[in-house]
């Protein structure tokens, strides 16, 4: 089979490298409503049924006493308690204002009124309009509820929804784009540290090397990436003058560029507010109005790590300082407290973590970011999710050995999965290239372009598009022609046909990784003999994992012929 052949079927095969089905969270209406809740138990609660969802709340005591109150809301309920002081009685009147999705628009809206044992609750419902559509007395207890004592009732939604709704999740104003983090912190030394679990496809590249920065950015964007947040240091680092760099070789590329603004040390302590007010000005003064360096409503977009380092009213000085001197950017925070809404323009998450924890987290934080602005005023927020392929920092000195393991491409699907659904504005990749905490994206002997492709698969499924890698094939092999020539590359190749024809003589429980390890290991031995050749086995184990998926799907189905 020739080299034209062999591109052809990869063009046709590629797609079945991973299907991705999920795409992000359609659009749900959003509807305010207030209830006041006035009790004297010593606790009340209202649980919203039949599906209906609080995505965002805001509450303040009207009257009564508020030391010692806890009040508190979750997706399917609301209340209030206190406990630990003498009179234990909550004796106080809290008004709750209330964002709420899947509401039915006929019929009757189902809730239930709980308190404890003693005293009597009141709860009165009202519209968006502020009229008051329902208004119960709960006293007494309910035998065998197990202390609950719930009242249930019904509020006519037609009432209830009068005023139509607020807000409408998942059609943001800021179009959906994919970022990525970018670390241009790399010399040729750095690859010599023994802290890397592995190396890049591309070599000892230099971040200051022109054409490392072209070929990542050409990469990026062929997998679907439309930015790089470029990690920033402050004024004469290597990255102020690598940023620079980035951001000439992406207007040539038509790509996006911000910076990742630094707010901690490099032994990572708090930057003094001084500092950060000197630093801001300087990076927004100094490549805002760059034609490449992204805006969004005329201002530099600048993205903040760490940003829970200082407090909110500290960054809020800083901003109005910058502000009073006409300097101004969008900022986005670092952060996981939606109280940072209050000084910041927009959300973002870096870290992703346990997968569980971070479905909870994203399944709350999304949609009261975007509704904040319902709640509290201002402008519509940004909301960022981050998605990641995984996490290792065993090899780091004085880091305390988190791992979160690919397992083949399953988490980085995962942490889509979950951030697809919190209506995201757009989606940030963990990371494009750092190498020393494992979440790399970029070419790699271990993974070869294996999380290239699958990025760009997740970001043409966030983006409604069918997943096409065609440029990101015609890239690679392109960027292979440079290194080898068209004899080995037709030989290496012919090899991965032998070996893939062997290979689907195994049982179908054979995993697609087991079977690219085999192959990569035995066509290194077999065939590559120079170093730079050695991302030729990346390119052959896209190829053969592509054409043994399309195998065992065959196979499944009941179509056993290759």
């Amino acid at each position: 089979m020739d080299l034209k052949a062999w591109l052809m079927a990869a063009l046709l095969l590629a797609p079945a490298l991973l299907v991705v089905s999920t795409s992000a969270a359609g659009a749900e209406d959003v509807y305010r409503i207030k209830v006041v809740l006035s009790s004297d138990s010593d606790w009340t609660s209202v649980t919203l049924q039949g599906g209906v969802e609080i995505v965002n709340a805001r509450y303040k005591v009207v009257s009564g006493k508020a030391d010692g109150l806890d009040v508190a809301w979750e997706s399917s309920w609301f209340g209030m308690s206190r406990c630990c002081y003498p009179e234990r009685v909550i004796d106080a009147t809290v008004e709750f204002e209330l964002l709420l999705t899947r509401v039915p628009s006929a019929g009757d809206v189902p809730f239930s009124v709980m308190k404890g044992d003693v005293g009597t609750t009141r709860a009165t419902f009202y519209n968006a309009l502020g009229e008051p559509v329902k208004d119960v007395t709960h006293s007494g207890t309910v035998p065998g509820s197990g202390g609950r004592n719930p009242l249930n009732l019904t509020v006519p939604a037609a009432s209830l929804l009068r005023g139509g709704p607020v807000f409408k999740l998942g059609e943001g104003r800021f179009g959906k784009t994919v970022w990525a983090a970018y670390y241009p912190w790399y010399t040729t030394r750095s690859w010599d540290e023994p802290y890397m679990a592995d190396r890049p496809l591309m070599g000892r590249y230099s971040s200051d090397d022109p054409n490392a920065i072209r070929l990542h950015i050409r990469l990026a964007k062929a997998a679907g990436i439309d930015g790089f947040a470029v990690s920033w240091w402050g004024p004469g680092t290597n990255t102020d003058r690598n940023l620079r760099r980035v951001l000439e070789i992406a207007a040539e590329e038509g790509f996006r560029v911000a910076a990742y603004f630094e707010s901690l040390t490099g032994d990572g302590q708090s930057r003094p507010l001084e500092e950060i007010e000197s630093m801001l000005s300087y990076l927004i003064t100094s490549y805002g109005n760059h034609p490449s360096y992204y805006k969004i409503d005329g201002k530099a977009l600048v993205f903040v790590w760490a940003a829970w380092s200082h407090e909110v009213d500290e960054w809020r000085s800083v901003f109005e300082n910058l502000r009073r001197k006409g300097v101004d950017a969008f900022y986005v925070a670092t952060a996981s407290n939606i109280k940072y809404l209050e000084a910041f323009d927009g959300l973002q998450n870096y870290g992703t973590g346990d997968l569980n924890e971070l479905k909870r987290f994203y399944s709350r934080t999304g949609p009261a970011v975007k509704t904040y602005h319902v709640l509290h005023g201002g402008n519509e927020r940004l909301w960022v999710p981050a998605i990641s392929p995984g996490y290792d920092e065993r090899l780091l000195p004085s880091r305390r050995g988190l791992h979160f393991d690919r397992d083949d491409g399953r988490y980085y699907l995962t942490t889509y999965e979950h951030a697809a659904a919190s209506y995201p504005d757009w989606i940030w990749v963990t990371s494009f290239n750092e190498w020393w905490e494992n979440t790399h994206i970029e070419p790699s002997v271990r993974y070869g372009y294996r999380y290239l492709f699958l990025t760009e698969q997740l970001a043409s499924s966030y983006k409604g598009r069918p997943s096409n890698p065609d440029e990101l094939l015609r890239l690679v092999i392109e960027m292979e022609r440079q290194v080898v020539t068209f004899t080995t590359t037709r030989t290496l190749l012919q090899t991965i046909t032998r070996e893939l024809t062997q290979t689907l003589t195994i049982e179908r429980k054979t995993t697609v990784s087991s079977f690219l390890t085999s192959v990569s290991t035995r066509t290194v031995e077999r065939e590559v003999t120079r170093p730079e050749t050695v991302v030729l086995v990346a390119v052959s184990s896209v190829i053969a994992a592509a054409a043994l998926t399309a195998y065992l799907t065959r196979s499944r189905t009941g179509r056993n012929s290759f």
